[in-house]
């Protein structure tokens, strides 16, 4: 989701020709030029952007984006590479899935935050170095994991 969520915001950019010209678009794994020219442009992040049947805002700051939906789903994205996962961004997001009720992995994401109680930021973080240590996952420093 933050992949796409991040590739309809490159295609909503009103600057065409400078997104094409991008150096992440050949393996799509750093958004962070898009973001440069979001700041250097002052882009308006007030208008939404159209995903997945909902309206998305945009928050970016630093080297962080946070996309919020309309039914209040968030997604916190690495604009550096957006496949790493925070331990407290997918803390939030499954949280904010499990609120969603007409998400289709509400109950699935209520089922988790009921098998790892407290859903808190530790809880998280010992669920993704569980799945590192399987090798579902890569950790990359403390919190920060992608899959393998």
């Amino acid at each position: 989701m933050a992949q796409e969520l991040c590739n309809t915001l490159a295609a909503s950019y009103p600057e065409q020709s400078a997104i094409a010209k991008l150096p992440y678009l050949p393996d799509c794994t750093s958004f962070e030029p898009l973001f440069d020219l979001m700041d250097e442009q002052e882009y308006d992040t007030d208008p939404d952007l159209f995903y997945k049947n909902e309206n998305w805002f945009i928050f970016p700051h630093g080297e962080h984006c946070l996309f919020v939906s309309s039914s209040g789903i968030s997604i916190e994205v690495h604009i550096y590479d957006y496949r790493w996962i925070d331990a407290g961004f997918f803390n939030n997001f499954v949280k904010s899935i499990s609120q969603a009720t007409s998400h289709p992995y509400s109950e699935l994401a209520q089922k988790l935050i009921t098998a790892i109680a407290p859903a808190d930021f530790q809880s998280f973080c010992a669920l993704l170095k569980y799945l590192s240590a399987q090798g579902k996952l890569l950790q990359h420093d403390a919190v920060n994991f992608s899959l393998a």
